[in-house]
């Protein structure tokens, strides 16, 4: 119902995921029809065989669309993710200021008067890193310009 509903809207992204989940359901009930052995009629290979065969095809075109009309998109990342993090913190000068600063290295005391006496803020957004290339990311206050939401996080890219 949600494909006639989407259809009737007008939202045809909506319409077209949809339909997939409902040909995949019905890939599921061909292939499992699909005849394996001598004692089964032409007509049923038939059915079930160019059946399965169409619906594959038709997804393996839409996976080729999505996949062509998403070009040199990247994907979200959950912000609070391990890779979101590695890319946000990736050739920062915050990383060569924390050095030290792990644990174990330096004591908690001495670890909180270096932060207090560096006067440094940090921040997010765009900053160019210690390798050159600008991207979104945590640094150093003076940040070239914020981050807009939904921006790519290379804007080399």
């Amino acid at each position: 119902m949600s494909a006639v509903y989407a259809l009737i809207r007008g939202n045809f992204y909506i319409f077209s995921i949809s339909l997939i989940g409902l040909l995949v359901e019905l890939l599921v009930i061909l292939l499992a029809v699909v005849p394996f052995a001598g004692g089964f009629t032409f007509k049923l290979w038939n059915v079930s065989t160019l059946g399965s065969a169409t619906i594959l095809i038709f997804l393996a075109i839409t996976l080729g669309g999505i996949a062509y009309g998403r070009r040199g998109e990247t994907l979200p990342r959950l912000p609070y993710s391990i890779p979101a993090i590695a890319t946000y913190l990736h050739a920062t000068r915050m990383l060569s200021d924390f050095d030290e600063m792990a644990r174990g290295r330096l004591g908690s005391r001495e670890r909180d008067r270096r932060l207090k006496d560096s006067r440094k803020t940090y921040g997010f957004g765009w900053t160019v890193g210690t390798d050159g290339v600008m991207r979104a990311g945590v640094d150093e206050e003076e940040l070239k310009f914020d981050y807009p939401y939904g921006a790519p996080n290379n804007i080399n890219e």
